[in-house]
């Protein structure tokens, strides 16, 4: 994904995610210089610095989805070619959406169950708050995910149509239709 195909949501996802990873890091250098030089322990930094982690690499996680950037086996998919590559791309995507709905619908049981246990450090952070991050950046994967499996159908369905029986062709300066025009799924 070049710049040019990020919209202004997936700016919004990536600033929060890097602000957090920044925050995370701070609240880290902080405990460690305030139990170096002077013996404190900060109570709260631990803790918040816990979830700052745990919600920056589920945020990563979408974003590496929406950007399709998560490890993956390619010496099997360059063997292939473009039709049984794209199905087996698609067999893989559905494989993901079990698992994620899998994950969404553990996180979403342990947010009602735990939204109300506090914190021991942090008094105004629940335990809940965590697994509601977690179902957040699993929707979010989710629907980066639907996106992928959308195009890779579209290919799929291009591929499968006999010659010259294409879409009609896009209006003037429409980028829609264009050969190789590939928004990723989000525009």
């Amino acid at each position: 994904m070049t710049k040019r195909d990020k919209t202004t949501f997936d700016f919004v996802v990536e600033t929060v995610a890097t602000v957090g990873f920044i925050a995370m890091v701070v609240i880290v250098i902080v405990q460690v210089i305030s139990r170096s030089l002077s013996w404190m322990y900060l109570d709260w930094a631990f803790e918040i610095a816990g979830f700052l982690f745990v919600a920056t690499i589920f945020l990563g996680a979408a974003l590496a989805m929406r950007m399709n950037e998560h490890i993956r086996l390619e010496f099997l998919l360059s063997w292939l070619s473009p039709r049984p590559r794209l199905a087996l791309e698609l067999a893989l995507d559905l494989l993901a959406a079990v698992f994620l709905v899998a994950v969404a619908v553990g996180a979403y049981q342990m947010t009602g169950t735990t939204w109300e246990v506090r914190n021991v450090e942090v008094e105004w952070m629940r335990t809940g708050h965590m697994y509601a991050a977690l179902l957040l950046a699993t929707l979010l994967t989710m629907i980066y995910l639907i996106a992928n499996m959308a195009r890779h159908l579209r290919e799929l369905n291009a591929m499968m149509r006999p010659p010259g029986t294409g879409p009609p062709a896009a209006k003037s300066g429409s980028l829609e239709g264009q050969p190789g025009r590939d928004t990723g799924g989000l525009t």
